[in-house]
């Protein structure tokens, strides 16, 4: 019997994929490829700020906060989500990563009397800002549905400025 292999991919196995302003990874393999689920290990799309790589702006409270907000002028209640539950799940090809989209914080205002989980204090107002710069995806990913290791994806993609 065969022993299968945790290594990594070759970087050239994974291509972004960018429909509008949702960004996707495909992985040239036919083989599924695994992520521990509710661990900090989800695909994160990163810019560059200096010489280092930092997550998109996102200034939204934490589903597990449960603290409400307004996004783009629509409250938001945010009710708390916690994930207590670590599994190795397969990933879908291609892998949805997320919006070319920051999310910057504005200011506060009064919830909306009577809105789900609305508190008595101001909440934040946050504003979405569309992001078209160079851009990777940090993707962490297993080979076996164990999740025995975990390797690292970094594909990047060199995003042209669009001009008014």
């Amino acid at each position: 019997m065969g022993c299968k292999l945790d290594g990594p991919l070759e970087s050239s196995s994974f291509s972004v994929v960018i429909d509008g302003d949702r960004v996707a990874v495909r992985v040239a393999r036919s083989e599924p490829l695994y992520l521990k689920q509710c661990t900090v290990s989800d695909p994160v799309i990163e810019k560059q700020q200096g010489a280092d790589w930092v997550p998109l702006r996102d200034d939204r409270p934490s589903s597990s906060s449960g603290q409400p907000y307004f996004l783009d002028g629509k409250y938001e209640p945010n009710p708390e989500s916690m994930c207590c539950l670590v599994t190795c799940s397969q990933l879908d090809n291609p892998i949805e990563v997320g919006f070319l989209r920051e999310y910057v914080w504005t200011g506060t205002q009064a919830a909306p009397a009577g809105a789900e989980n609305a508190p008595a204090t101001e909440v934040d107002s946050i504003e979405t800002r569309a992001f078209r710069r160079p851009f990777r995806v940090r993707l962490l990913y297993s080979t076996t549905d164990a999740c025995s290791a975990v390797h690292e994806a970094l594909p990047t993609v060199d995003v042209p400025i669009s001009r008014s």
